[in-house]
This record gives C-alpha cells, sequence and structure tokens, in this order.
C-alpha cells in the first residue's frame, strides 16, 4: 500500500519537476493549477480504489497502475533528494500581526460557494459552520457582503443567519453578447494544449495512458473557469471589495473568483475547512511556484494551526511574494456558543450514555464507496466488540440520508447484518459537540472530526490507509491510533489514551484572537498580495 499513499501528489510533482506545465499561459496566468486540481480529482478515486486493492491482496504487481507508481515513486523520491523540504522557520512567520484593523466604507466579500454548505441549523438561522462565523468576526470592523450564485437550491434555502446577494451567472449568450468569444476561446486551447503536453509526457515516460482517466469534460471545466472570472470581473468592478473571503478554493468557481481579484490587487483569504497533510493536493507539494506566484491561487492561506501551516510550506518557494500562509485558529470552535441536544435526540443519546461502559463515535465520510463508511473491517470489528459497547453512527451532513453513508443506509445495512447496539439517526442529527461530549472514542475512515476529538480529549482510530497521508503527523507521534483490522480497531479503543501520548500542543490553535489578528495583518498589509 506504501506505493499508494500520496501518490497523486507525487505524481503531480514528477509532472511540475520534468515537464513544462509552468510554460502554458492565456495573456500571462498560468493554467497550472487549474490543471493540477482537475488531474487531482479525476486520478484520486482510481488511485484510492487501487491502493485499497493492493493493501487487501486483490492486486497483480503485474498491474499497469503497480509499474505506474512504482516509477512515479522512484522518481519522486530523486527529486526529493534534489529538492528537500524547506528548513523550518521561526513560527512568527505564520502568525498574523497584532494589528486591529482600521474602518473605512470598503467592504469585505465572503463568497459562500453552495447553499449545501450550510448544514447547521440554529434558532437564528441555518448556517455555513466554516465562513459564517468570519463574518461575525469581520462584521466588527468592516461593511461585510456575503455572496453566493443564484441556483434553485440558494433560492431555496430560507432562514439564514447570514443572508446571501445571489448572483446571476454567465452564459454562452452572455459571452456571445459581451464579445468574448475568442478569449474564452484561447483559454480553453491553452487549457487543452497544457493537458496534451502533460498526458503525451506520461505516456512517453511511462508508457501510461493517462488521457483515458482524466479527459472527461475538460473544455467544460476550463469554460466554467473562465466565464465565472468574467461574472466575478462585473461584481469586483461595482463592489471594490478590500478582500474576499472563501473556503475550498479548490473548484471553477473560486478559481474565476481568484483570478478576476488578482487582476485587481484584492487579497484572497481561503479558510481551512479541513485536515490537509502533507500530501494533500491542494496545498502540499508545490514545488515550482514561480517567484510572481499564481493567478489561480489564494494570496492568503488561512490555516487552524502550525502543522498545517508547515504542511503547506515545506515545499512552497520562499522567493515568491503573493502567496502567504496564517494561522488563524478555527473560529467555527471559538466563537459559536455550543449548540444545545435537541430534547428527542438528547433523551436517545443520553440513555445510552448511561447504560453503556464505552460509547464509541463512528463519522462517516461524503463518499459513496463501501470502504469508505461502513467497510467490512468496521462492521465486523462492531459485531466482535464487547456486548456493553455502543456506537454512534454519524453521517456526513453532505450526504442524503438515503445513500449508503447517510444514516438510514447505514442503518439499514447494520440491521441486515443482525448488528443493534448502534444509532445512526440521533446521531447525525444532534449537534457534533455534544455527540462527542457523550463519546469515549472516535473511529473514522478519514474525517477532521478527529481533530474535534483532539480538542475535547477523546481518542481517534483511523481506519483507512488513506488516513496515514493526510494524518500522517498525528499517528507518527502517536496522538491517533491506524489499525486497518477488527481486532487492531477493537484493541485501539479498549486502550483509549493509554496506547496514545496527548499532545503538547493541539492541531487547532486555541487562541480566540488570532481570527481578529488575521482581519487586522491583511487589512492593513493589503501590499502582501
Amino acid at each position: 500500500m506504501e506505493r499508494y499513499y500520496g501518490f497523486t501528489s507525487k505524481l503531480l510533482a514528477v509532472l511540475e519537476n520534468d515537464s513544462q506545465v509552468n510554460s502554458f499561459m492565456h495573456h500571462g496566468v498560468r493554467v497550472w493549477p487549474l490543471l493540477r486540481i482537475v488531474l487531482y480529482f479525476r486520478l484520486h478515486e482510481h488511485v484510492r480504489e487501487i491502493g485499497m486493492q493492493w493493501f487487501e491482496g486483490w492486486l497483480s504487481e503485474r498491474h499497469p497502475w503497480a509499474a505506474f507508481a512504482e516509477a512515479v515513486n522512484h522518481r519522486f523520491a530523486a527529486i526529493l533528494a534534489d529538492q528537500p523540504e524547506n528548513p523550518p522557520c521561526p513560527e512568527d512567520r505564520f502568525f498574523p500581526a497584532d494589528a486591529a484593523p482600521t474602518r473605512n466604507g470598503r467592504p469585505v466579500l465572503v463568497f459562500a460557494a453552495s447553499p449545501t454548505f450550510h448544514t447547521l441549523n440554529t434558532p437564528a438561522g441555518v448556517i455555513e459552520p466554516v465562513i459564517d462565523p468570519w463574518i461575525e468576526i469581520l462584521a466588527e470592523h468592516r461593511p461585510v457582503l456575503k455572496v453566493e450564485i443564484a441556483s434553485d437550491a440558494a433560492q431555496n434555502l430560507h432562514r439564514r443567519k447570514h443572508p446571501s446577494l445571489l448572483i446571476v451567472p454567465w452564459t454562452m449568450e452572455t459571452v456571445r453578447q459581451r464579445g468574448r468569444d475568442a478569449e474564452v476561446e484561447h483559454f480553453i486551447q491553452t487549457f487543452m494544449a497544457a493537458l496534451a503536453c502533460t498526458v503525451a509526457f506520461v505516456n512517453e515516460r511511462y508508457g501510461f495512458d493517462l488521457y483515458h482517466f482524466v479527459s472527461q469534460d475538460m473544455r467544460t471545466i476550463a469554460y466554467s473557469t473562465i466565464i465565472r472570472k468574467f461574472m466575478f470581473d462585473d461584481l469586483l468592478t461595482a463592489l471594490q471589495p478590500e478582500a474576499i473571503l472563501f473556503q475550498n478554493y479548490y473548484d471553477t468557481d473560486h478559481m474565476g473568483l481568484i483570478w478576476s481579484a488578482a487582476e485587481r490587487g484584492i487579497p484572497t483569504l481561503e479558510i481551512q475547512h479541513g485536515a490537509n497533510g502533507p500530501f494533500h493536493p491542494a496545498y502540499s507539494l508545490w514545488t515550482v511556484v514561480p517567484d510572481e506566484g499564481y493567478h489561480l491561487l489564494p494570496t492568503h492561506f488561512v490555516v487552524w494551526g502550525l502543522s498545517s501551516a508547515r504542511n503547506i510550506d515545506a515545499h512552497f518557494s520562499r522567493r515568491q511574494t503573493r502567496h502567504r500562509i496564517l494561522v488563524g485558529g478555527r473560529p467555527s470552535a471559538m466563537t459559536r456558543e455550543p449548540s444545545p441536544m435537541p430534547p428527542e435526540e438528547g433523551a436517545v443519546l443520553n440513555g445510552i450514555r448511561k447504560a453503556c461502559r464505552k460509547v464509541v463515535l463512528v463519522t462517516l465520510p461524503p463518499g459513496n464507496l463501501m470502504n469508505e463508511g461502513l467497510s467490512p473491517s468496521l462492521v465486523d470489528a462492531i459485531r466482535r466488540a464487547p456486548s456493553d459497547w455502543f456506537w454512534l453512527i454519524r453521517s456526513h451532513p453532505l450526504v442524503p440520508e438515503d445513500s449508503p453513508t447517510g444514516w438510514r443506509g447505514a442503518e439499514t445495512r447494520l440491521r441486515s447484518a443482525g448488528i443493534t447496539n448502534t444509532e445512526c439517526r440521533a446521531a447525525t442529527r444532534a449537534p457534533l459537540e455534544p455527540v462527542i461530549a457523550l463519546s469515549d472514542h472516535h473511529v473514522s475512515q478519514l474525517s477532521s472530526t478527529g481533530l474535534n476529538c483532539l480538542e475535547d480529549g477523546v481518542p481517534t482510530t483511523y481506519i483507512n490507509p488513506y488516513s496515514l497521508s493526510f494524518y500522517k503527523d498525528l499517528i507518527d507521534a502517536r496522538h491517533a491510533y491506524f489499525e486497518a483490522t477488527p481486532d487492531g480497531i477493537i484493541a485501539s479503543i479498549e486502550q483509549g489514551w493509554k496506547g496514545l501520548i496527548r499532545p503538547n500542543r493541539l492541531p487547532v490553535e486555541p487562541d480566540g484572537t488570532l481570527a481578529h489578528r488575521v482581519i487586522g495583518d491583511v487589512l492593513n498589509l493589503g501590499a502582501h498580495s
């Protein structure tokens, strides 16, 4: 399995170093960041599936992926030998200046990419738990405007705590009316040429047909990015915001926004929404960032803590001046009042807590692959565990309840396996914080809920081999378990903290002033952008 740990990131690093990815430009804008992200998404599911087959002993050494991975790993090791990680720098490089923002009339724009991210119900309305707490901080210092792209889902989402301005997207007809057809086609052709060069390089160097795995809808992706850019050109010209804030930069909506902002010198802040780790293709192993940076990457990566900052910085050029990494903590955990337990769910979960020796929280990811949710090893562990343990199965808030990893789908699968000491509905519908407080242990494939649990003193066992990429630091330091077998999962839960070392420093900085300092730093020192 080790040959597949971080394989997508390793391949991207090889492409960066051995092919001409930075030579493809549209009017001075390098398209590599967009192509890199698309390759990540296209390859990720294939690599994960192949890696699991290898881990479980199903994959032959003669399989094309096996030889391809071996060759890429060999070349990647040589690259690291020539270009080792940046030496650790002083911590204060990543911490914002202690500066209060001056007040003026220019707004800060907050972009909420999807109404589906509004997952937390409060008495004041539904909130987007990553972005909305930053709105409350920003509002102390600046006018704030929250925007979303108009869609049926956005229009049907009522009672947002922080309402959004809905902006109308450009269409093909808008492109024609504005006379932008030639510019759109030039960008698409540049992007497709970069893709063709990448595919040809992999085929020539490794004899592997990358095109088969990555070619779908590539023109559409390029088209979507540039027309989003045009849409945001109109908005930013009208509003002239002082800064723009969002989460999860790596899609066509955000890259179009970042590109438009870059042309206007507007700082763009990407707020960390999940674990990055040393092999996350969107954040780690950017090995050839040019001195002037990229127009398609945020100017500021605002991260939870020092370990996340160092994951980005390890290979990021320190000569470039466009991009900064700032530790801002996690205001979603600091500024929000603890969510109360609803009475119905509280009655169920508190009754379980009183009756059972151990309560184990299992968080399911948004993916639908069986190995990402209730994997056979996890189901077997639940079946074989002591009878006085109870398992709270919590599905991801973005997953429909009837899907395989939704709470109804999970409940159906467990009942069909004859397992009854589980609770899915209440564990999913109750707020996360009180569910963690009722739990003795947390088990997950890849969820960053493990970091919430670490903050609250609840140990975590990761059970998916890819957690060794995302949470390598935690597992190596024995702050969390990795166990892939039923016996190992059960033993780790029985051991709890006895088999681990509590960290001296948490992955999420607890200092509640950091987010305010990030705002002060960026708004006062916009020259960093």
